[in-house]
């Protein structure tokens, strides 16, 4: 049952993670040149995805660092329930992202057109991708 809820724990964790890296890594000024460079290439051209290769490799270098603080502060299972609900949470990430944009049935309705937006309309709101809570917190939700 710990285990669970840490895993949940690092399903938030990523959520946020993944509002945090959109919003000031891909559209801040001052952040992240690669980042932004691949970011804005992307939102040029929709179809254009950073390489699954280095996506892989991005996974695990940042699951075992995750991994390892987790451990500083945590028992080893509850780590590890956090680092697994952190890393499947970039995959569930990927997967949504990547039927958004092929407008696959399997995503909701609701996150394709919050996403679209944001590539459409307002690309300084709608950042989140799995969800829009974090828009709605942070009150960049349009």
């Amino acid at each position: 049952m710990q285990t669970t809820l840490f895993f949940i724990g690092g399903l938030i964790i990523w959520s946020f993670t993944e509002y945090f890296l959109h919003r000031f890594l891909g559209h801040e000024k001052n952040w992240s040149k690669v980042f932004k460079k691949e970011h804005f290439n992307h939102h040029k051209n929709n179809d254009q995805f950073t390489k699954v290769t280095h996506k892989i490799i991005l996974a695990l270098t940042v699951g075992v660092i995750f991994f390892g603080a987790s451990f500083t502060f945590l028992p080893l299972y509850s780590a590890i329930g956090m680092s697994i609900g952190f890393v499947f949470g970039y995959a569930f990430y990927e997967g949504v992202h990547q039927g958004i944009h092929s407008k696959s049935k399997l995503v909701p309705k609701k996150l394709q057109v919050h996403h679209m937006e944001h590539h459409k309309k307002y690309p300084m709101a709608n950042y989140g991708v799995i969800t829009d809570k974090w828009d709605l917190v942070f009150r960049t939700k349009r």
